[in-house]
């Protein structure tokens, strides 16, 4: 499951020093990142998943790897836990895979009587073609980051000061980056879905994104909170 980093660089000259020299480079740069890095086919089948990705996604966040087969070199498929969660999943890979459409996504695994549900954060970035091995006209690949932010939403006073929220719309955000809808929101403020809305809106435009999906990828790129 890892041999997209051996792919070439879309050369003939495959055998070349420098394109095992870059090989080398992309296989420790991707081991050694701290988040999880996992490479999918427009199928879900995974070519490449960093050790990162690898213990994110056997944590119970909602997603999960899967072999297909006890055979070595049987496929191995990235799965959701539900069906609606697999459709958003699928759909969004394609995009990427076949039309160049990135985006995030965020899922839950299940609550446990010692622990509350994990949760996690995925963008999904299309990779160009020529990093495929396979000719130009068939489908691409997709790079999923994953992000585990089951309680590390970013904090309010960052929020606050990377772009000018007041800490209303910060708690806003921070609750939203959390995983909390506009009226789940509403509900812990003891304020109207519409009132949140118009936060929304407002925190949007201060953060210069224009969808939800980009403010889900914007705060995804942020630093994780130090643990204390």
């Amino acid at each position: 499951m890892d041999r997209y980093p051996d792919v070439s660089s879309g050369s003939q000259d495959t055998g070349t020093d420098a394109a095992a020299w870059d090989s080398t480079l992309l296989r420790a740069a991707l081991e050694a990142l701290p988040f999880g890095i996992l490479i999918v086919d427009e199928r879900l089948a995974a070519v490449h998943a960093n050790p990162a990705a690898a213990r994110i996604l056997g944590a119970g966040a909602g997603l999960r790897l899967h072999r297909r087969g006890s055979m070595a070199g049987a496929e191995v498929n990235l799965i959701a836990t539900s069906e609606a969660e697999m459709v958003r999943l699928t759909n969004r890979v394609r995009l990427a895979a076949l039309h160049g459409s990135g985006g995030g996504l965020c899922f839950s695994g299940q609550d446990t009587a010692d622990r509350p549900a994990r949760r996690l954060a995925v963008l999904v970035i299309p990779l160009p073609r020529h990093l495929s091995d396979g000719p130009r006209e068939t489908p691409g690949h997709a790079l999923l980051l994953l992000r585990d932010i089951t309680s590390a939403p970013p904090p309010e006073t960052l929020l606050a000061e990377m772009f000018g929220l007041t800490a209303s719309e910060a708690q806003v955000a921070a609750l939203l980056a959390g995983g909390a809808t506009a009226e789940q929101v509403a509900l812990q403020r003891g304020v109207r879905a519409v009132t949140v809305r118009g936060q929304i809106r407002v925190i949007m435009g201060k953060m210069n994104v224009s969808s939800l999906r980009a403010f889900e990828r914007l705060l995804g790129s942020l630093p994780a909170p130090a643990e204390g």
